[in-house]
């Protein structure tokens, strides 16, 4: 063959380099055109106890041409997950020699083939192997793994499969995966055929945070005045323990959207600093013990949880006529994937010292302009507008990575995620558009162990103030902590009794009528659900023999009046 004859046939097998990426922040892809070459996707992950893992990553690359090859091929990591004993092989254990460079936040990986494969139908495969550290997470009680996927496009993707094996002795078991997985055998998961951008999974429930709340008040005015501070309430998703409030409010009471306010008395000029200590139990699932909480308040909320507010402006919606008649889950996911579709997270607007809120119009007219705030804004309003009660939840959401899972509220970088009242399961239900946004996690079928509610906006898109707004000078007022146990449940409830009547005694003689008042105080530190209390006398007549005391916060005080009557010779005596 002449030397001119040899120059053409290697111009005829145009080589083309073929780059994967695989980004563990915010995975992108690029690809040979999609008719070229057919990828098959095998990755395994032995997970160590201590927060690494051994990885075994398989890529087989079919030609579908016989004119164009793979012939070189990169792997991209963001700096923060660590990487160390590389090695990579091509076709037959050829060992190959990757280069490693850093590049801004990501460790890039180049790997070049030796002699591969050329012609239609032939395969190239590559193996790379090597020890990752940071890709679990162990905080407190539970295990999280965040594994991003190679973002594929077209049909050039064969499959791509996913094998996580956990350590031997491991006693966390399973308790949510996103999605789920399509078998468990013994240690190992399995995932098949993967389409998702991220696969997300948590081990050990529910979690524990120890939290420390300060907050600042002050009086600027010449006279007395008083002022509510919400502390973490009792949620459907959350169960908090007291380990002290000081000052001791004056009073305590539960607001029509379930908030944890305590009253305090400022005199003139005067400034206060209160703070709470507790500890935070979270939960992926509803509790079932807080149902009848739930629906007992639901039906006096439901007159303003369908009202147009300052930044839940109504107007616009995106069900169609013929989706009128969905289920509200339905309709949540088509309201819930159009705000993920139509706003981009702003990570610049995140570092300015004062975030403007643009409320749900603006966001529509600024889509590239958002954070935590307008997601959750523009799905409040498009959800009422189409007839589905929701209400913002303020809090914080505990994020090792402030690009995957950014905090964007206020100045001590709190969350903000919308609920939705699901009608045909009769339970409230939370969303995290932002963070679907941002991580390529699935938040519309649950959230995570992750999301510490502060206050619940539904009659007000404003207040009550979160834990963290409560400021008179910059500084931290927020401090939470992952732990992995938490104190006991301590339920101690007092009551007192009394009479209202004219004798002002607590004796009652025969036939006479009086008012009994009777005060139930929670002095324990956790929250009292549905108990009811018997009351047993053997000389009065007693208008009610239970009382149902339904929810009770600790510090607060709730009294049952009503009649009680002597009904046998002499005198009746309370006590």
């Amino acid at each position: 063959m002449s030397k001119r004859k040899a120059q053409n046939a290697k111009l005829f097998y145009r080589i083309i380099s073929f780059f994967l990426l695989f980004f563990f922040l915010l995975p992108i892809g690029v690809w040979a055109q999609g008719e070229n070459v057919r990828v098959k996707y095998e990755a395994e992950y032995f997970l160590g106890t201590k927060g690494d893992a051994r990885v075994v990553f398989k890529i087989k690359m079919k030609n579908l041409r016989s004119d164009v090859y793979v012939k070189k091929f990169t792997l991209a990591f963001p700096s923060s997950f660590e990487i160390y004993n590389l090695e990579a092989y091509g076709n037959g254990d050829i060992k190959l020699e990757p280069k490693v460079e850093e590049k801004g936040d990501r460790i890039v990986i180049a790997v070049e083939l030796k002699n591969p494969s050329i012609g239609k139908g032939t395969e190239n495969n590559i193996r790379l192997e090597f020890l990752q550290k940071k890709l679990i997470r162990i905080e407190g009680n539970i295990w999280e793994i965040i594994l991003p996927t190679v973002e594929r496009k077209g049909e050039e993707v064969e499959g791509y499969s996913v094998k996580v094996i956990l350590p031997e002795g491991g006693k966390k078991k399973l308790s949510l995966a996103k999605p789920k997985p399509d078998l468990i055998q013994g240690r190992t998961i399995f995932w098949n055929d993967v389409k998702s951008k991220v696969l997300y999974a948590v081990f050990g429930s529910p979690q524990y945070y120890k939290l420390d709340l300060k907050y600042a008040v002050e009086n600027p005015k010449l006279v007395p005045v008083f002022t509510y501070i919400a502390f973490p309430p009792e949620t459907l998703y959350q169960k908090i323990l007291v380990d002290s409030i000081s000052p001791k409010p004056s009073e305590v009471k539960i607001d029509e959207d379930g908030n944890y306010l305590g009253k305090y008395f400022l005199k003139p000029k005067e400034r206060l600093e209160v703070r709470f200590k507790g500890y935070a139990e979270v939960f992926s699932k509803p509790r079932e013990e807080f149902y009848p909480v739930l629906r007992k308040r639901i039906e006096k909320q439901r007159p303003y949880l369908l009202r147009e507010t300052k930044y839940w402006q109504l107007g616009d919606s995106v069900i169609s006529a013929s989706k009128r008649n969905l289920s509200s889950r339905e309709k949540a996911r088509i309201i819930f994937n159009f705000v993920v579709n139509k706003l981009s997270y702003d990570f610049n607007k995140v570092s300015q010292r004062k975030i403007l809120r643009l409320g749900a119009t603006k966001a529509l007219e600024n889509p590239q302009s958002a954070v935590c705030t307008e997601f959750t804004d523009l799905f409040i309003a498009l959800a009422r507008e189409n007839g589905i009660l929701a209400r913002e939840v303020q809090g914080f959401g505990y994020s090792q990575d402030r690009r995957f899972r950014p905090l964007s509220l206020i100045t001590d970088v709190l969350h903000a995620w919308p609920e939705y009242y699901d009608e045909e399961r009769k339970v409230w239900v939370p969303v995290d558009p932002t963070w679907q946004d941002t991580s390529g996690i699935d938040y519309f079928s649950s959230l995570d162990f992750n999301h510490i509610a502060f206050v619940i906006h539904g009659k007000s898109d404003i207040y009550p103030l979160p834990a963290g707004a409560y400021k008179i000078e910059d500084r931290k007022d927020v401090s939470i902590l992952p732990v992995s146990f938490i104190p006991k449940e301590k339920v101690v409830l007092t009551a007192s009794l009394k009479t209202d009547g004219i004798l002002g005694s607590n004796y009652i003689l025969q036939g006479q009528k009086e008012k009994l008042v009777l005060t139930f105080e929670n002095k324990g530190n956790s929250f009292i659900l549905g108990k009811k209390i018997n009351i047993f006398t053997s000389s009065l007549d007693v208008e009610k023999k239970e009382l149902n005391l339904d929810f009770l916060a600790p510090y607060q005080k709730k009294q049952f009046i009503f009649a009680v009557k002597g009904d046998k010779v002499g005198e009746g005596r309370l006590g």
